[in-house]
């Protein structure tokens, strides 16, 4: 299988022009400035304040290559009790986690961070309907975001969730039916999912390396610089908790991050069978 080093981006005409727009999720709107250049824009969608943790490294190092980057997080992180922190799920838990993503985007060099404020679990507790309905209302929302933020290409998780968590497997899955349902005229052009391969003694969704041609070198001051986006999040983990899962799963890659594309591009074939 033919490797590929480079997330590709499109090449673009230079011209300047500030570009006003609002971004509207669960109920709140989002009003910034983005100055539309020839820099490239990443748009990078997860499920909980933290999952950044997953791409942390790549992000880094495409903040310190001049590419804008956009962190969009689905849901607000109010379920994400630990014993170590003590905080109650909640209001008061998810304003913790917005100021600890904050904390996270500003280490990472990035641009501040897309809150979209839905609930943990989509309302599962609310049962299937109400769950179904949260999905679709974050659809809706993803594909506004892509349509506002125009970005060059997204990322997000794969469809294992890299930990098997359901809210991580459903953001894959509304990301990829965004992406997937139309043609977007090169902005973006790629849609990339984060992989984490598999290893001994770690029990994860993990994908066989054979599957990944997409492997990016990433040097060590971005991951060290990760690693400060990381203890932003003191209410997930504790020092020791990050310097473990920092050796089993950045540490362990040798330096690549892997990524796995929507789709790649090849003549049409007529059969699913290869002779």
């Amino acid at each position: 299988m033919k490797q590929k080093f480079m997330v590709r981006f499109p090449k673009r005409c230079s011209f300047f022009l500030l570009l006003l727009f609002v971004i509207s999720a669960n109920g709140k709107s989002y009003i910034g400035q983005n100055e539309i250049t020839d820099k490239r824009t990443l748009l990078a969608i997860f499920a909980h304040p933290d999952d950044e943790m997953s791409a942390a490294p790549l992000l880094a190092k495409y903040a310190s290559e001049g590419v804008s980057i956009y962190i969009a997080i689905v849901t607000d992180g109010r379920l994400g009790v630990t014993s170590h922190a003590g905080i109650s799920a909640g209001d008061n838990l998810a304003n913790i986690r917005i100021e600890e993503m904050n904390c996270s985007a500003s280490e990472l060099g990035v641009n501040p961070p897309i809150m979209m404020g839905f609930y943990d679990q989509f309302k599962f507790e609310e049962g299937m309907e109400a769950m179904m309905n949260e999905i679709d209302r974050a659809k809706k929302e993803v594909q506004k975001l892509i349509e506002d933020i125009k970005p060059d290409v997204v990322l997000t998780w794969g469809p294992s969730g890299g930990t098997g968590h359901l809210d991580h497997r459903i953001v894959n899955t509304i990301v990829s039916e965004v992406f997937g349902s139309k043609q977007w005229d090169g902005k973006p052009n790629q849609l990339y999912t984060t992989e984490i391969t598999i290893q001994d003694n770690v029990e994860m969704a993990m994908v066989d390396v054979s599957y990944l041609n997409f492997r990016i070198p990433i040097e060590k001051i971005h991951f060290e610089t990760a690693k400060k986006a990381w203890m932003c999040h003191k209410s997930q983990f504790t020092l020791n908790e990050i310097l473990w899962l920092k050796a089993q799963f950045w540490d362990s890659q040798n330096g690549v991050a892997f990524f796995k594309p929507f789709y790649q591009e090849g003549p049409i074939e007529n059969s699913l069978f290869k002779d």
